[in-house]
């Protein structure tokens, strides 16, 4: 698979998110289309959308991260100061973010923690997680038609036993790095309606 299409949205739930937020969930969606064709320069392009009030379009081409901001929320743009007719600037407006020298700090940051690190054998052991019985079943394979192509749609839409179970394998698996031992159903408890 050279070009994977995705769709993917989750609902978080906490009473900390009021303060900043007026209200107590936090919806977000992502939809994009990511190509692989070159592994040492992956491209894609998506749509963010939070709480539908905040909109970002993305794309990357070669080391740059292209961003435009379509929508911001009235509140936020008045807690950073700003007017509606300040902020407009920014509307519907490309700019860029040169990631080569970012991704070089990355990547040194990433051999200075060898622990943090993933190894091809970290990767063994996650792809050996997401392919146990229990996850298999939670995804749909439906066939459709788009532009007079057909594809291959995968849906995962798993309930909170699922996802705490998936949080709790992977924290058995991976205990040097998944940092706090949270409980898994902590973890999950405020997150509702995900789906990839």
């Amino acid at each position: 698979v050279k070009i994977l299409t995705s769709n993917i949205s989750a609902e978080f739930k906490s009473p900390s998110f009021k303060e900043y937020l007026k209200r107590d969930s936090l919806l977000f969606s992502i939809n994009g289309k990511y190509d692989y064709s070159d592994e040492k320069n992956i491209k894609f392009t998506s749509k963010i959308n939070i709480i539908d009030e905040l909109e970002v379009d993305a794309l990357s081409t070669d080391s740059k991260l292209h961003l435009k901001i379509n929508k911001l929320p009235a509140d936020l743009i008045s807690q950073i100061g700003l007017t509606p007719s300040q902020a407009s600037v920014f509307l519907a407006k490309w700019f860029y973010i040169d990631m080569s020298e970012i991704e070089k700090q990355a990547a040194s940051s990433v051999k200075s923690e060898s622990s943090s690190e993933f190894t091809e054998e970290d990767w063994k052991k996650l792809q050996k997680i997401f392919s146990q019985e229990y996850i298999l079943n939670e995804i749909k394979v439906t066939e459709e038609t788009m532009s007079g192509k057909k594809y291959i749609k995968l849906t995962f839409n798993p309930d909170r036993n699922t996802l705490t179970r998936i949080v709790s394998d992977i924290n058995e698996e991976f205990p040097s790095k998944v940092g706090s031992r949270t409980s898994p159903s902590e973890v999950t408890k405020e997150i509702t309606n995900f789906k990839i």
